[in-house]
């Protein structure tokens, strides 16, 4: 059995249009206007999130509720 011609290789090369010629609609960012985290911070993060991953739901919603506290107390 024989494939048609151009089956199975890139048929269509170069059809595709607005790739290479489009303008950049990103703008790089010049300055960062994000603060700096303090690591002790992520790091209770990392724990809270950490308690949420177990089996026993009681203390998965004891978990949840401490992330949410924690996330409301440190906007």
């Amino acid at each position: 059995m024989s494939l048609p011609r151009g089956a199975g290789s890139n048929s269509n090369h170069g059809s595709s249009t607005g790739f290479g010629e489009s303008q950049n609609a990103f703008k790089k960012r010049t300055a960062s206007v994000s603060k700096p985290v303090d690591r002790g911070l992520i790091e209770q993060f990392k724990t809270l999130v950490d308690a949420t991953n177990t089996n026993d739901w009681q203390k998965r919603v004891k978990a949840i509720d401490n992330l949410q506290q924690f996330a409301e107390s440190n906007k």
